[in-house]
């Protein structure tokens, strides 16, 4: 299925308005990090997918996305509408295995 993401860190001046800006992935012994660049290469080359698990637990894929404010991030699509989602995920500067509910 690809890489499900399970952290994110997120940067920007106003609360309601704040990027994606690092995502990390679980491989069950340690989270890995990559930069929203990165993983939009990734994307784009088609080399994985990239996923995580939304709320009534089935998988939301995760695409490039250009927000209207000019900056290149990613988001989560659900069919054929965007979601905010990914930005509700815990930090990875405090996620562990045990904070997964």
């Amino acid at each position: 299925m690809g890489l499900e993401i399970v952290c994110v860190e997120r940067k920007g001046k106003k609360a309601g308005h704040r990027h994606v800006t690092v995502i990390g992935v679980d491989t069950t012994k340690v989270v890995i990090r990559f930069s929203v660049k990165t993983v939009r290469r990734i994307i784009k080359e088609g080399t994985v997918d990239f996923f995580y698990t939304g709320p009534d637990g089935l998988p939301v894929a995760v695409r490039r996305y250009k927000c209207p404010c000019g900056v290149k991030t990613i988001r989560a699509v659900r069919g054929r509408e965007n979601d905010g989602e990914l930005s509700q995920l815990p930090s990875c500067s405090s996620w562990s295995p045990s904070s997964v509910s």
